[in-house]
């Protein structure tokens, strides 16, 4: 089986550059669209397993572009991307446009409406929101695609940063801290040792960012969740997953 390739579509070079870093590090071939035309024409010349499709693009935007992949490929996996804050950005830029295409998005097989409320609006890690989220250990990568800074906060640890946007950070020069602001188009691995067995929150300190239509928690919190305890001592209990996670209103 060859290397799995992805076609990242965006506007801005900033985004497409993160993503190429990231993506290229983790092993995938990327190639990269600045446009929705060129979008179309790398999938037809190069056939990509995954398409990560911004939405706001001018020219063809992100929903025709999908249109027309889909009509081409139902089968094929597309990730819509987009770095607005509110339900209120999400807009075409084409004349005319000026509600959310709900209705594009209603049209189009492979995309879930989360019954009814729009797929727009949501904070997530890695494409979930939590509960769904899957349980960290050791070491994370933050890439931050979205035009907010997130200020990355973890419980019951510190951290240290490794890299910095793909790059190893001398061992002299690596930081210790348990909050990381990460900016716009900045990527970051941390890594923490797991001596302190129990449920931990990981959470931007923006705390409307911890929320999804207005419901906490949600958004950008990660659970991390272990047990035993280092050098053989008794474990501590760990607590029962709260609605509202410990230590969310500082």
């Amino acid at each position: 089986m060859g290397v799995a390739r992805i076609l990242v579509v965006d506007d801005d070079p900033r985004i497409r550059d993160v993503l190429r870093r990231g993506l290229t590090y983790e092993g995938f071939a990327v190639d990269t669209a600045g446009s929705g035309e060129e979008a179309l024409r790398l999938a037809r010349e190069q056939s990509p397993d995954l398409v990560i499709l911004d939405i706001l693009m001018p020219g063809l935007d992100g929903y025709e572009v999908l249109r027309r992949l889909r009509a081409a490929d139902p089968q094929l996996p597309i990730l819509m991307l987009t770095a607005r804050d509110a339900p209120a950005d999400h807009r075409s830029p084409a004349a005319g446009r000026a509600q959310v295409r709900q209705g594009v998005l209603d049209d189009v097989g492979g995309l879930d409406n989360t019954g009814g409320r729009g797929p727009f609006g949501w904070f997530t890690i890695n494409g979930k929101a939590f509960p769904a989220v899957p349980e960290w250990v050791v070491r994370v990568r933050l890439v931050n695609i979205s035009n907010l800074a997130h200020p990355m906060h973890l419980h019951g640890h510190d951290f240290k940063v490794v890299a910095k946007d793909g790059e190893p950070i001398r061992p002299e020069a690596q930081q210790v801290m348990n909050t990381l602001t990460v900016n716009p188009g900045e990527t970051y691995d941390i890594v923490f040792v797991a001596d302190n067995p129990g449920v931990w929150v990981f959470h931007c300190h923006e705390l409307h960012h911890t929320e999804n239509d207005g419901v906490e928690p949600g958004g950008l919190i990660q659970v991390i969740r272990y047990g035993g305890s280092p050098g053989g001592a008794a474990p501590q209990p760990t607590p029962t997953m709260p609605a509202r996670m410990p230590g969310m209103g500082h």
